[in-house]
């Protein structure tokens, strides 16, 4: 019985820091509160994070172009995007031009290299922001993935 109660204790001890966890990720981001969640559409829109970063890196959920327009409105000028890519990067950089001109963004390098254990090729798309984004971008959530620039 005394064994039962201490790890029923535990189990609820543990229960509170992923309560406060689950509690404080399902706020909305604010000018205080940066960490958050929402749609990269939405939250480029805010002030706070329009333009903020240094830094942005994505997974390859989205092909180059549409990625872009997600991630390029969040970085200052002068601010780097890397997005991690499979064998295709190349490919997509070239669909890519123009929106990358219209986002203000500069392909700088893209490293390749080979996952361990027979794994397959990557490559990490590394885009420098050279210029403002025009305030038109991003679009709507879902026109950027429907409708590709």
């Amino acid at each position: 019985l005394l064994a039962d109660t201490i790890h029923n204790f535990g189990d609820a001890i543990t229960a509170v820091p992923l309560w406060l966890a689950f509690a404080l990720t399902g706020r909305a981001a604010t000018r205080h509160y940066t960490y958050g969640y929402g749609r990269a559409e939405d939250l480029a829109r805010e002030p706070w994070h329009r333009g903020a970063y240094d830094f942005v890196v994505a997974r390859a959920v989205a092909e180059i172009r549409v990625l872009a327009e997600y991630c390029l409105p969040f970085l200052a000028v002068g601010g780097l995007f890397i997005a991690y890519k499979g064998p295709s990067a190349r490919e997509e950089i070239e669909a890519a031009a123009d929106a990358l001109r219209l986002l203000g963004g500069t392909v700088e390098d893209i490293p390749e290299y080979q996952l361990p254990r027979g794994g397959r090729r990557r490559s990490l798309v590394c885009i420098r922001k050279t210029g403002r984004t025009p305030e038109t971008y991003p679009r709507r959530p879902g026109t950027p993935k429907k409708k590709p620039l």
